[in-house]
């Protein structure tokens, strides 16, 4: 009976495991896929579009998209992006 109880265990501690690294590694995607660039295009877009409209005197290369004040907000799925993804917004012009 102890046998086959440690060999159910065994088993199901196994599977825990199988589920629990395909899950993990099927969350993130890749960094170069179709859908991410897309999403880093139109967060650009958008920082760059704010940055403009700024009156504050920081340069290009100094403003972190995402963080600085302006009249033309970004959306928040693109506030997230810029915090996983930190860029400036010559970075955004130059590799858009």
């Amino acid at each position: 009976m102890a046998r086959v109880l440690r060999f159910n265990m065994m088993r199901y501690l196994y599977y825990a495991v199988l589920l629990f690294v395909f899950t993990s590694c099927s969350q993130t995607p890749p960094s170069n896929s179709p859908k991410q660039q897309f999403l880093k295009k139109k967060c650009c877009t958008q920082c760059i579009e704010a940055f403009n409209s700024s009156p504050a005197a920081i340069g290009k290369e100094g403003a972190q998209c995402g963080k600085f004040t302006t009249a033309t907000q970004i959306s928040q799925r693109c506030v997230e992006y810029f915090k996983k993804n930190p860029m400036t917004v010559d970075t955004c012009t130059r590799n858009p």
